[in-house]
């Protein structure tokens, strides 16, 4: 048990409960972008996109104590957390194989391909590089690049 008479045992714990609450967070967000962002499939990918994005740059030491949350103490209970938001992920790409919009493979690797994306798009934006204003367009872009492969083209005509 983390807590003991309603104090944390200690900062760890504190931390640990911090990054869990923010996983948890994170899950419920992504979900109810999805959710929310209808019946197309695009749609929907981009709404997960840009509400992790969007969580990541909103809050940047919050994510950072997420990722550093999962070496603590309470590893098993943060990994249970933070596999949420994933899995909400995994199953929107299980979706798209099935309906046959995307080619079949692995999920979990498709997924952690474009968590990684979404993850480099946020920390670019977090350190300054890239303006929060073109945020939703190059989640959008990745999304379009995901999907559809680099030869279409408006990447082409386009300059990010």
């Amino acid at each position: 048990m983390r807590r003991r008479g309603g104090h944390f045992a200690d900062r760890q714990a504190l931390m640990d409960a911090l990054a869990e609450s923010g996983w948890q967070r994170l899950g419920a967000e992504v979900r109810a972008a999805v959710d929310g962002a209808g019946n197309d499939y695009e749609a929907r990918l981009r709404a997960a996109g840009r509400a992790y994005v969007r969580f990541a740059t909103r809050d940047p030491a919050l994510l950072e104590l997420m990722f550093a949350g999962r070496r603590g103490r309470q590893v098993s209970v943060v990994q249970e957390a933070a596999a949420r938001p994933f899995s909400v992920l995994v199953e929107l790409l299980a979706e798209g194989q099935a309906s046959g919009v995307l080619e079949p493979g692995d999920p979990e690797r498709m997924a952690l391909l474009l968590f990684a994306t979404t993850q480099g798009i946020a920390a670019l934006v977090n350190a300054g590089i890239v303006a929060p204003k073109r945020l939703d367009r190059l989640v959008a872009d990745a999304i379009a690049r995901f999907l559809h492969g680099a030869r279409i083209k408006e990447f082409s005509n386009h300059n990010p």
